[in-house]
């Protein structure tokens, strides 16, 4: 049986269909990355498995539906938004709060995992959250998050707004992760996030138009660098796709990026349109 659910998955708002009969079974142990344009769907999918949107068809989490039972599956949830909140509670209080809804004490885990990121949280205790610099307030985010060893863990956009320390020691967080986590985590990063993830899921216009199982921490080796040969300037539509997988321009018309050897075929696949275009791909 798996851990969640999700049938028939319809959202719209007003005249709009954000999700389109989205079906997806997530299992037990399963390190997904999520990834799709902006608009998608993906945080829209997200919020209705926080229980946050009414909707249509079905979602369940060890058999309870988000709206009816929200209380009983956030306790099972851990979840970094991409925009962090505007709460104004001081940072001793918020973490006082945290430590009253466990069942151990994990103030002092939350400082040290604070501090393995670059955020002496000691030095900030007094402010409040909202005072907080953004990369700050995103540490501290994943700090709640992780501390609770969740049975599912959601990070939308985690490391969006940390700087290069913070973002390394975050990924060796999330490598630290008991196989028990069971892990959603939407990013632009793809590359970056490959190697802790076992499966891939992509939505494009509020539906799902790949889900693919990969192998886990394949090493460097896995790796490759794609580069695009043009023979002229991208037009929108490509540079949308370039800007989407990362790539950067390293000469006139050549754009070079990481992609994982499980991704080069979509990639391939996403620029066969372009041919006109394209003088040559080269896999290194």
């Amino acid at each position: 049986m798996p851990l969640i659910n999700i049938k028939n998955l319809q959202k719209t708002i007003g005249a709009l269909t954000v999700l389109d009969k989205v079906s997806i079974e997530i299992n037990r142990n399963d390190k997904i990355a999520l990834i799709g344009h902006n608009g998608a769907g993906k945080t829209t999918l997200i919020r209705c498995i926080l229980g946050m949107y009414n909707y249509k068809g079905g979602i369940e989490m060890n058999g309870l539906c988000p709206r009816l039972n929200r209380t009983d599956v956030l306790k099972q949830i851990g979840f970094v938004p991409q925009t962090p909140p505007p709460i104004r509670m001081q940072l001793k209080d918020l973490l006082l709060l945290n430590n009253s809804m466990s069942s151990v004490d994990i103030i002092e885990d939350i400082h040290e995992i604070c501090g393995r990121m670059g955020f002496d949280l000691a030095a900030s205790i007094n402010k409040s959250f909202i005072q907080l610099s953004g990369g700050m307030k995103q540490k501290l985010l994943i700090a709640l998050a992780i501390v609770r060893k969740p049975l599912f863990l959601i990070l939308d956009e985690p490391v969006a707004n940390i700087d290069p320390q913070g973002q390394s020691q975050f990924l060796k967080e999330v490598s630290d992760l008991t196989q028990d986590t069971t892990m959603l985590i939407c990013s632009h990063r793809l590359e970056e996030m490959l190697p802790y993830v076992n499966r891939v899921i992509e939505m494009e216009k509020g539906s799902v138009i790949w889900d693919e199982t990969i192998a886990m921490n394949e090493g460097n080796d896995s790796i490759k660098f794609f580069s695009v040969r043009l023979s002229g300037a991208p037009g929108q539509t490509l540079s949308q796709i370039l800007r989407r997988w990362n790539f950067s321009q390293v000469s006139d018309f050549v754009f070079e990026a990481k992609v994982h050897e499980k991704m080069s075929g979509k990639l391939t696949e996403a620029l066969l349109k372009f041919s006109g275009i394209i003088e040559t791909t080269e896999i290194k």
